[in-house]
């Protein structure tokens, strides 16, 4: 792996596959290696996370959470290996697939941020996420 430049906090997710193409500040980390991913349609993934965050109770459990207002999704980082049953519109992101990180010198970094950084090493439990994902309702009382 070339030497990456992300936030000092964000070490630890990078993995021998990660990858940043030439005269870009956008990293490309890839899933299930160390760590798989959940993609969550935006107003989904933004109603759980607002509702998770301000829970003192649950914001520990959170891991590494991405919003990405390009692709309109939200990236969850859980556990390699994960079983749980999501929402039919979200989709489990393992091998074979790429997430985008904004570099640390990134100059637009509102097309991909950071929602949430945790301390190294935290993910989201996905059992976990799968529940809360499921007991969101979105405006106009639909789930």
């Amino acid at each position: 792996m070339t030497a990456l430049t992300v936030a000092p906090e964000v070490n630890w997710l990078l993995n021998p596959q990660s990858y940043r193409a030439p005269d870009s500040n956008v990293l490309l980390l890839a899933a299930g290696y160390d760590w798989d991913a959940v993609r969550t349609p935006e107003q989904l993934g933004l109603a759980t996370a607002g509702r998770l965050l301000a829970d003192a109770h649950d914001r520990p459990l959170l891991g590494p959470v991405l919003h990405s207002r390009r692709s309109e999704c939200l990236y969850w980082i859980v556990r390699t290996g994960s079983t749980a049953h999501y929402r039919s519109n979200c989709q489990l992101l393992g091998k074979g697939n790429w997430i985008a990180v904004p570099g640390i010198h990134a100059l637009h970094p509102d097309t991909v941020r950071w929602l949430h950084l945790p301390e190294a090493g935290v993910l989201t439990p996905a059992a976990w996420l799968a529940a809360a994902l499921h007991d969101t309702r979105l405006p106009g009382g639909t789930r």
